[in-house]
């Protein structure tokens, strides 16, 4: 299991936050998101088989999201 943090721009609502949870959550291989409102921080639990970081990076990017990788951004 991996974890990575994001710090996603423009999570102002739980409607924003929502859309970001449903796009990580449509990765295969993702197992839990969690988002901070106000902060836009997500971290994501998946499978390293299924899934590897640039995977979740690019559910974010289909959707119109942008980011950045705190330092430490996978666990």
């Amino acid at each position: 299991m991996q974890i990575q943090k994001l710090r996603v721009s423009g999570i102002t609502c739980d409607g924003w936050a929502r859309e970001v949870r449903e796009a990580l959550k449509s990765v295969n291989g993702v197992n839990e998101v969690r988002v901070t409102l106000g902060s836009g921080d997500a971290e994501v639990s998946f499978d390293e088989r299924l899934a590897s970081p640039d995977d979740v990076k690019m559910a974010l990017l289909r959707e119109g999201f942008s980011f950045s990788s705190p330092e430490n951004s996978i666990i």
